[in-house]
C-alpha cells in the first residue's frame, strides 16, 4: 500500500470516526480526502465501477440541480445543493476504489471508535450536569446530546449496532476476547439508544436486537437464548421507564399521537407531525408531477402551515418530518420515484450478492426517513452518502470468511 493511499484510509477513518462526535470538522477532513483520492485515481489511472445505487443517488443530485430551474427560491435551492453535496461526492469519488479488507476493517473499527467515545463523553458531561443540578434528565434525549440531533445519533448507533450484529452472527470473530468485546459493545450502543429516546430508534434497535436473538436461538439451537435475551430487554426498559419521569412523559406523548382522532392531535411531537404530513400532502396534491423546486420546500410549507392553523410548526420553520414526503415537495413524483428507486434497487442488490450490511443499511435508512427528513442536515448527508458508499464495497460485504480482529 503507498503512502497516499494509507493517507486516504487514514482521513476516511477520521470522518468515519468524527460523525457521532461533531460534524464540524468533517467538512476540511473530507476536503482533503477528496483531494488524495482525485490524485490516486489520476496517478493509478483507476476506472470507475458504478453500481445501480451509485448511479442512481448520483443522478437524484443531478435532478436536484435541475431543480433549481423552477424554484423561486435560488439561493436557498443553492444552500440546499451544498448541504447535500456529500449524497454526489462519495459516491462518485468512490466508484474509483475497491478498498482492500484489511482497509474497511480499520474505517469500520474507527466508526465504533468513535460511537463509543462521543457517547462516554456524553454521560461523562450528564453526571458533570447531574452532581449540579440533581436532574437525571441530564441523561436523555437533547439534554444528553445537545450538539447532534437525537434522531440522527440514533440513527447512527442503530447501524452501529446491526453491524456488530450481523458480523457476530455469520461467525467473522474469531478471537474469543473480542466476541466478548463486541457483545459489551452490542450490549452498551443498545442501553445508550434508550438513553436518546429517539422513538423510532428504540423501536427498530429493538426489533433488531429481537430478531437476531431469535436466529442466534435458531443457529445454536438454545431456546434458552431467547427466554434470557428477552427478559433483559424487559429488565432494561422497566428499569428506564420507572426511574425517569421524562422517559413516561414521551411514552404518554406517543401514545396519544397515535390515537389522536383526525383534527385532534397532541401538542406533543407525534401529534405535531402528524399535522405536518397532512399539509405536506395538501402541497403535494397542487404540485405532484415536478414538485416546487428545490429552494422552495420550507417557504411553501410556512405558507400551508398558517392555511392549516399549525403555528408550532410555522413559527419553529419545521421541515416535513419524512424525507419521502420532503423529496416529493421538492421535486414531485418523478424525484420520490428516482428517491424510492435507490432502495429498490440496493436491497435488491444487497440480497443478491447476500451483502447484508447494505440490506439493513438502506432498511434502516428507510424507517428513520419516515418520522425524519434525515437529508435535509449535513448530519443526515454525510452518514447516507458515505456508508452507502462503503455498503457498495463487495470485497468485504460478502466474503463470510473475512475475520474481524
Amino acid at each position: 500500500m503507498s503512502m497516499l493511499q494509507k493517507i486516504n484510509v487514514f482521513l476516511l477513518m477520521v470522518i468515519t470516526f468524527l460523525i457521532p462526535i461533531h460534524h464540524k470538522f468533517i467538512a476540511p477532513i473530507i476536503g482533503l480526502w477528496i483531494i488524495s483520492s482525485i490524485v490516486l485515481i489520476i496517478r493509478f489511472k483507476r476506472k470507475p465501477q458504478f453500481k445501480w445505487p451509485i448511479v442512481l443517488i448520483i443522478t437524484y443530485y443531478v435532478l436536484l440541480i435541475f431543480g433549481l430551474f423552477w424554484t423561486d427560491n435560488l439561493k436557498v435551492g443553492v444552500f440546499d445543493l451544498e448541504v447535500k453535496m456529500s449524497l454526489f461526492l462519495f459516491p462518485l469519488v468512490m466508484a474509483f476504489f475497491q478498498y482492500r479488507e484489511n482497509e474497511m476493517k480499520l474505517i469500520l473499527k474507527a466508526f465504533y471508535l468513535g460511537l463509543t467515545i462521543g457517547s462516554l463523553f456524553l454521560l461523562g458531561q450528564a453526571a458533570w450536569q447531574y452532581s449540579n443540578t440533581g436532574s437525571v434528565n441530564k441523561f436523555f434525549y437533547a439534554y444528553l446530546s445537545p450538539i447532534i440531533h437525537p434522531s440522527y445519533l440514533s440513527f447512527y448507533f442503530v447501524i452501529g449496532l446491526a453491524f456488530l450484529l450481523i458480523v457476530l452472527y455469520q461467525g467473522r470473530i474469531k478471537s474469543s476476547l473480542n466476541k466478548k468485546i463486541a457483545v459489551a459493545l452490542v450490549c452498551y450502543f443498545f442501553v445508550f439508544n434508550i438513553l436518546i429516546l429517539s422513538k423510532i430508534g428504540i423501536v427498530v434497535a429493538t426489533f433488531i436486537v429481537l430478531l437476531f436473538i431469535i436466529l442466534f436461538a435458531i443457529q445454536r439451537k438454545k431456546i434458552g437464548i431467547i427466554i434470557i435475551g428477552f427478559s433483559a430487554l424487559i429488565v432494561v426498559f422497566f428499569a428506564a421507564y420507572h426511574n425517569s419521569l421524562y422517559i413516561q412523559q414521551r411514552v404518554v406523548e406517543f401514545s396519544k399521537g397515535l390515537s389522536a382522532k383526525s383534527g385532534n392531535f397532541s401538542k406533543g411531537s407525534t401529534g405535531i407531525r402528524i399535522k405536518i404530513w397532512n399539509s405536506s400532502m395538501a402541497l403535494i396534491q397542487e404540485k405532484p408531477i415536478i414538485g416546487y423546486g428545490t429552494g422552495d420546500v420550507k417557504s411553501v410549507l410556512r405558507d400551508q402551515y398558517l392555511v392549516d392553523g399549525n403555528l408550532s410548526a410555522y413559527d419553529k420553520q419545521l421541515n416535513a418530518h419524512n424525507q419521502f414526503l420532503q423529496t416529493t415537495i421538492a421535486l414531485g413524483l418523478l424525484g420520490l420515484l428516482l428517491f424510492l428507486s435507490i432502495f429498490i434497487f440496493g436491497i435488491g442488490m444487497g440480497l443478491k450478492m447476500h451483502n447484508y450490511y447494505l440490506f439493513s443499511f438502506l432498511i434502516i435508512s428507510i424507517v428513520f426517513m419516515l418520522p425524519e427528513s434525515i437529508l435535509e442536515n449535513q448530519a443526515g448527508t454525510i452518514f447516507f452518502g458515505l456508508f452507502l458508499s462503503l455498503t457498495n464495497q463487495n470485497i468485504l460485504f460478502t466474503n463470510k470468511n473475512t475475520e474481524f480482529e
